[in-house]
This record gives C-alpha cells, structure tokens and sequence, in this order.
C-alpha cells in the first residue's frame, strides 16, 4: 500500500503492517493508530471510528477473566497447541475445547498449523472467532458484571474511545 506521509516524514510503499510500527515509532501507541488509521482511509475508504489495542500479557488475563472459552479446534490446530510448550500447558484435542487465556492467545497467533497454506488468512479468521467468542460471553453479562469487567479491564487496554463511548456501547 502507500503508506501515507507522516510527523514530517515521507513515505512509499510497503506492506500495511509496516505502517503501524513507524506510527508507533514516530508517536507511540497514539502514532501507530493514528498513521494506520489514515493508511485503511487513504487506501480502502474505510474510517475507522474507534481503535483497541491490547498487550499479550493483558490479552491472556481478559480470557481468563471472563472464564475462558471454547473453541472448535481442528485436528491440526490441536496437534500446533500441544506442541506449543510456551503457552499452551495442557493437552487438548481436536473438537471443542475449552482455552484459558495462554492457550486462545496461542490459537490466535497460530500461523503454520498443518494445511495452512493462507496462514494470514486462517491466522486472522482464528483471531475473530476469539473475539467473536469473548463478545459473546459479555453478552450474557448483567449490567452490575459488565460494570465489574468495565472496571476490570478497561486499564489493560489502549483505545481512543471515552468512557462516555465504551458505556454506551456496553
């Protein structure tokens, strides 16, 4: 993509992702948001209203506040989490499984599970089912939960949004 010229310097082109990390590196987190915000408009049309960034370690804890979550996992993707002795600290099988947070964010970043020939492609559609999975958990939440989890979480995440957005959207 064109990167778009940033903070006084000029750039080309180069892959998306680079656009974050010189964002980042000319301005910190809000740099990395703003810089890639303006690379989707300028390249896709697309406005980005609001941006959440969340660190591993963080990530890891969210999960496991909210109690885990069951995945269906493929044989493949099972076999790549049991090998991963980082992470993953107990086996798991093909079918629904039950991930804590160190185990969903290895199956979130997975890239080389066997028969992963697109491994961008299956890498970012694992990370929305995660997603998709913990939205769905906050769901069941009452209002007194959600505001306990609000509370909670909210100082283990980076966004633009305000309180006054995250409360409405809750």
């Amino acid at each position: 993509v064109k990167l778009p010229d940033y903070k006084g310097h000029t750039c080309g082109r180069a892959k998306f992702t680079v656009c974050y990390g010189l964002g980042y590196q000319w301005g910190d987190i809000a740099g990395a948001m703003e810089m890639t915000n303006i690379c989707m408009r300028d390249n896709f049309g697309v406005e980005v209203d609001y941006n959440i960034e969340i660190d591993f370690e963080s990530f890891i804890r969210v999960v496991d506040l909210m109690g885990g979550i069951e995945i269906e996992l493929t044989e493949a993707e099972a076999k790549y989490l049991n090998d991963d002795d980082l992470y993953v600290t107990y086996d798991v099988e093909p079918g629904l499984q039950y991930l804590d947070g160190m185990a969903a964010l290895s199956y979130a970043r997975m890239r080389k599970a066997e028969g992963d020939a697109d491994s961008d492609i299956k890498r970012s559609a694992r990370q929305r089912l995660v997603l998709e999975t913990l939205l769905n958990k906050v769901r069941g939440l009452s209002l007194p939960e959600l505001q306990r989890c609000a509370d909670i979480l909210l100082p283990e995440i980076t966004t633009t949004m305000t309180p006054g957005d995250i409360m409405n959207l809750l």
